[in-house]
C-alpha cells in the first residue's frame, strides 16, 4: 500500500499506520507465490523494499536476498535518540501527517540524492510527470517514526536470518548510511556486502555502475 499503483493515504503523503501493514501486504504476495511455485523465491529488494525483505526473511523461507541500498538505517539531521524523543509526541498528535522536507532537490538533477546519471534522472522525472499517481510523495513524521521503530526491530532479527544475502551499497548514498549496510551484511549469518559507486538508486545509475551491479547479481544468483 502507498507504493506504485496502489492507493494512497493522507492525501498522497508517505504515510503508514505501522510497518506491520507493509509486512502483511508482503505476506499476501509470498502466499500467492507459494500457490503458483513449489520452490522458495529469490527476492530482489530496493531501499524500503530491501528493509521489508530482510524482515520477511525472518518469518518465511527465501532462496536468497539480493538487496540494493536497503533501508537498514537512515541519515538523520540529529542523533537517533533525540529524533525518537522528538518524533514520538509529534507523530502521535495532529502533526503526524506533516510532510518532511527529505525530498528537497529531488526534482533537480544537480545535487539530487538518487542518481549521477542525468539521462536516467530525466527519464524518471518524465515518467512521474506522465503518471503522477506513481509518485509516493514526501514522508510524514508518522512514517519516519514507524520506519525507525521497524529498523530497530530489524536489527534484532538480523542475526536469525540465515538466508543467503548480498547487499549492494552505494558509496555516495545520502539516504542510507554506507557503514550501516556494511555492518548489516557482517551480522547476517550468510551475508555479503558489495560496495558500488553511485547514489541511492543503483538500478538507475550510469551504464558502468549498472553493469557491475548486474554482473555481481548474476554471480550471486548462480551460487544460491
Amino acid at each position: 500500500r502507498g507504493q506504485g499503483a496502489s492507493g494512497r493515504q493522507r492525501g498522497g503523503r508517505g504515510w503508514v499506520a505501522s510497518f506491520d501493514d507493509y509486512l502483511a501486504d508482503f505476506q499476501r504476495v509470498v502466499e500467492r507465490i507459494a500457490v503458483d511455485h513449489s520452490e522458495a523465491p529469490l527476492v530482489v529488494g530496493h531501499s524500503m523494499g530491501g528493509h521489508l525483505a530482510l524482515r520477511m526473511a525472518a518469518r518465511v523461507p527465501f532462496a536468497g536476498l539480493c538487496l540494493t541500498s536497503p533501508m537498514v538505517d537512515l541519515h538523520l539531521p540529529v542523533a537517533r535518540g533525540l529524533a525518537r524523543a522528538i518524533l514520538t509526541p509529534l507523530a502521535t498528535s495532529w502533526a503526524g501527517d506533516r510532510r518532511l522536507g527529505l525530498d528537497r532537490g529531488a526534482d533537480r538533477f544537480e545535487g539530487n540524492p538518487l542518481t549521477s546519471d542525468r539521462a536516467r534522472f530525466e527519464k524518471y522525472r518524465q515518467v512521474l510527470r506522465q503518471t503522477p499517481q506513481l509518485e509516493t510523495g514526501p514522508p510524514t513524521l508518522q512514517w519516519l517514526r514507524q520506519a525507525l521503530m521497524s529498523i530497530d526491530a530489524m536489527w534484532k532479527e538480523v542475526p536469525t536470518i540465515d538466508t543467503p544475502t548480498v547487499i549492494f551499497g552505494a558509496l555516495c548514498d545520502p539516504i542510507v548510511p554506507v557503514e550501516a549496510m556494511e555492518k548489516c551484511a557482517a551480522r547476517l549469518p550468510n551475508g555479503r556486502y558489495v560496495p558500488l559507486r553511485g547514489r541511492h538508486e543503483l538500478l538507475q545509475e550510469s551504464d558502468d555502475i549498472r553493469a557491475a551491479l548486474w554482473a555481481a547479481m548474476v554471480q550471486f544468483w548462480a551460487g544460491v
